[in-house]
């Protein structure tokens, strides 16, 4: 297994500078910001630091490195959701309402959190370490935030764009094998073969991402034009405006 961890190693850095030079190439340059962050994050505060510590530091330091860094990681991870929910076809369509989109993100991000927390909350009582239990918990509320909305653009029979296909599906697969991994090793302190299903898994992502992202595929719901937009909230709310001044004149003058 060694020689496939170093394949792994050497792997996932490669694919996260071609994803750095990808998202920056001028089509796609600033249309992924938060997906792009959480790639340099890996390269950078993961992959480098993780090579430098784990060379000059004993190793329990590393041991320590490694978990604040998995939890920074799982953290930075909402970003990604956050960069797939705000280019789903439901996004713009709520853009082309009348109320703004974002007090129902909002409240679709703390339901997802809070009803996984619930579901997870006896893992934190009975998992022998609570890091092991935020990975799952937080980890399958990232899960159920992607798949829902995904769920739903199917069921209404919207369409999406193949980068967006491509970053959902490679995110759900590892995010899913990271949940099962860190389950199973809490319980039985998993098997040499299935840990390496998640760098696997992650350098599977990465490659799904690539290839999805190669190419710029545009969004087949886009967003409305801001003038447009704003042209027709005034109208609306000039069309209220008289209504109600109408009703008021009935009142005062029956």
């Amino acid at each position: 297994m060694g020689v496939y961890y170093d394949f792994l190693s050497a792997l996932g850095p490669m694919l996260e500078v071609c994803l750095v030079w990808r998202l920056l190439r001028k089509e796609m340059r600033w249309r992924y910001p938060y997906l792009l962050a959480y790639v340099v994050f890996c390269l950078f505060g993961t992959e480098l630091v993780l090579l430098v510590t784990r060379r000059i530091l004993t190793e329990y330091s590393y041991q320590v490195i490694y978990w604040r860094l998995e939890i920074v990681g799982l953290l930075f991870r909402f970003a990604v959701v956050w960069e797939i929910l705000r280019h789903t076809p439901l996004r713009f369509q709520m853009s082309s309402r009348r109320t703004s989109p974002r007090p129902g993100l909002a409240a679709g991000w703390a339901g997802g959190i809070a009803i996984t927390a619930l579901i997870w909350w006896r893992a934190y009582l009975s998992f022998h370490s609570h890091l092991l239990a935020l990975e799952c918990s937080l980890g399958l509320a990232q899960t159920v935030l992607v798949l829902v909305p995904l769920l739903l653009i199917r069921w209404r029979g919207l369409s999406i764009s193949r980068n967006l296909w491509g970053l959902a599906l490679g995110f759900g697969a590892y995010i899913s094998t990271d949940i099962l991994h860190f389950a199973l090793f809490d319980i039985s302190q998993s098997s040499t073969y299935f840990r390496a299903a998640v760098p696997t898994t992650f350098g599977l992502m990465l490659a799904f991402w690539t290839w999805a992202l190669w190419n710029y595929a545009p969004d087949p719901n886009p967003v409305p034009a801001r003038e447009e937009a704003g042209a027709e909230d005034l109208d609306w709310w000039t069309v209220r405006w008289e209504q109600a001044r109408t009703a008021a004149r009935k009142v005062a003058n029956p």
